[in-house]
């Protein structure tokens, strides 16, 4: 299970009738503090935008495996947005002896991001070099994972999420992969990779530590946790990663002012100010 601090288990013992709903938006004194739903849809629909990426991968791995010939391989996968959905890309690396060192396309899958439905599937049979709008998610990945790797309180390995919209630099999302049958909340980073040239641009860490939590076999009654040490928002690979396994749902984020509660379905609940019980007042000690 998790290894909670006494703080955290105070307030997992407390927070019992807020998962029915049951605790206020706290003192009147911190109301102006209370975050708007505005924020709190903003986080929501970025952690959902997330998630569907990752189960996108997921899903055209799984038909990659049923459709491409046996003994068909690839090296990476990026799904690139386009007018006709999500397009997952299966790449070959290059050979470095090669004079051109562009990656090779050897199968496509078309999404539906809505419905998350595959509409085609193709397996290339003679490989050719990614369009290069696919060739730049590549290397802005790339660019991402290794200055991510670089940085302090990092958690690699990764995995990596890009976003891209025209005119303005890829959004690559890294989370920490699981280890040891531990989610891992923390050692996440936003990176900012400028196009033209391919640079990375700006690193935010999301989080200030890692917090691992064990994932609960089933749908279980009682709430997983981790805690942020600084930002008082829920961030979106939280939400993401709570969508992506939803037995850890539901799940409370700790903030240094205030207590949320993640759903399995991204849905944010502001549970009130962040405030150790009163022991004298007949509070857990």
């Amino acid at each position: 299970m998790i290894h909670l601090s006494r703080k955290i288990a105070i307030h997992l013992a407390v927070l019992a009738a807020a998962l029915s709903g049951g605790l206020g938006s706290g003192a009147s004194s911190g109301a102006e503090l209370q975050p708007t739903a505005e924020q709190l849809g903003g986080i929501e629909a970025e952690g959902r935008r997330i998630a569907r990426y990752f189960g996108a991968l997921a899903r055209a791995q799984d038909e990659f495996e049923t459709q491409a010939p046996a003994g068909a391989s690839f090296d990476r996968q990026v799904i690139v947005e386009r007018r006709d959905g999500w397009h997952a890309l299966f790449v070959t690396d290059a050979d470095p002896r090669l004079l051109n060192d562009q990656p090779d396309l050897v199968a496509e899958a078309v999404f539906n991001p809505n419905t998350m439905d595959i509409r085609t599937f193709r397996y290339v049979e003679n490989p050719r070099s990614v369009p290069k709008i696919a060739a730049d998610h590549l290397l802005a990945v790339e660019s991402a994972l290794i200055a991510g790797a670089a940085a302090d309180g990092a958690s690699p390995p990764f995995a990596a999420a890009i976003f891209f919209e025209a005119g303005q630099a890829f959004r690559v999302y890294l989370t920490a992969m699981p280890a040891d049958g531990m989610i891992r909340f923390g050692g996440d980073f936003l990176i900012e990779v400028e196009r033209n040239p391919i640079r990375v641009s700006s690193i935010e860490p999301l989080h200030a530590a890692t917090w691992p939590v064990a994932l609960p076999a089933g749908a279980a009654g009682e709430p997983t946790a981790h805690s942020h040490l600084e930002h008082d928002l829920p961030t979106a690979t939280d939400v993401a990663l709570v969508m992506i396994w939803p037995t850890l749902a539901p799940h409370l984020v700790l903030t240094p002012r205030h207590i949320y509660r993640i759903e399995a379905d991204g849905t944010i609940a502001y549970l009130g100010r962040n405030e150790p019980p009163d022991a004298g007042a007949g509070g857990v000690e």
